[in-house]
């Protein structure tokens, strides 16, 4: 029955009855959904690989090309690359974030007066001079503006 074929299409069915009569496939799985995003459909013969063109099949017809073994793996190559290239992109992108934020300012300003707080008045209390309240007054003052500053520039979006 094979052989009453046309030449391609009997080299096709001796390519999949040698291949115990089962389609190879290299498949793309999103690894959170388990869904498959891509594949390549095939079956090695001697000397090439038939690809079968799984998007454009219809219900009573099937394109399978051929094409060498080298030819093949480039294209696969390609496909790994770009599926893994576009893997990547997909994690970088981020929402667009606003030029001006009073929540990063914001963010900030209550930080670094938390660090501020422990740091140089909790910490150095014992070590303060009986009359230095004027001089723990300015410095508190002096960091606060600091801070503001700070903060204002921490409202801006950051460069990347």
């Amino acid at each position: 029955m094979i052989d009453n074929e046309p030449f391609q299409i009997s080299l096709f069915l001796k390519a999949f009855k040698a291949n115990d009569q089962k389609i190879d496939q290299i498949t793309y799985v999103n690894g959170k959904t388990d869904k498959m995003e891509d594949a390549f459909l095939f079956i090695p013969a001697e000397e090439y690989i038939w690809s079968i063109n799984y998007r454009n099949v219809n219900n009573t017809q099937i394109i399978a090309t051929s094409s060498s073994f080298k030819k093949f793996f480039e294209v696969v190559q390609l496909s790994v690359v770009d599926y893994l290239t576009l893997k990547v992109d997909k994690k970088v992108e981020k929402k667009d974030e606003k030029f001006f934020s009073f929540k990063r300012g914001f963010i900030f300003y209550w930080k670094s007066n938390v660090f501020l707080l422990f740091s140089f008045f909790l910490l150095n209390k014992n070590s303060w001079a009986p009359d230095g309240d004027s001089y723990v007054w300015i410095f508190g003052i002096q960091g606060e503006a600091l801070l503001m500053i700070l903060s204002f520039i921490a409202c801006l979006r950051p460069r990347v």
